[in-house]
């Protein structure tokens, strides 16, 4: 199989309130947008979507986006002040990465994340070739 992208879909009970959050304070761009759902860009190839007629479900950190960059701290000083703080940055010798997790305006977990693995960055270098 050739799959071409990747795209997960959330519930929201506010589409207008989700795209405030998500295109203006995180950035990122509004794919598609069919009225009481809209899509929103992530990184090539991975996308998110919130839809008005799905149920907003979530549990302790489930489910989970989690936002792979390499500027944590300065990404956690623009955000601090906009949304609820669930674990403010630190190291997770465990699985060897570097992270903070907030949560949307839905109630959603957001995880941001630096891998400290060499081999990780490594192997992401060689996929974008």
């Amino acid at each position: 199989m050739n799959y071409t992208d990747l795209i997960t879909f959330y519930g929201t009970k506010d589409i207008e309130a989700t795209t405030a959050f998500y295109q203006d304070l995180l950035g990122l761009r509004l794919a598609s947008d069919q009225g009481k759902c809209r899509i929103f860009e992530v990184a090539p190839h991975a996308l998110a979507a919130f839809c008005e007629h799905l149920d907003v479900t979530h549990s302790l950190k489930s489910p989970m986006l989690t936002f792979v960059l390499d500027d944590i701290d300065g990404c956690f000083a623009k955000l601090k002040d906009h949304c609820e703080v669930v674990e403010p940055p630190k190291r997770n010798d465990q699985f060897n990465l570097y992270h903070f997790f907030i949560l949307d305006n839905n109630g959603y977990t957001l995880e941001f994340q630096k891998f400290l693995d060499p081999d990780w960055n490594q192997l992401r270098a060689a996929d974008s070739q």
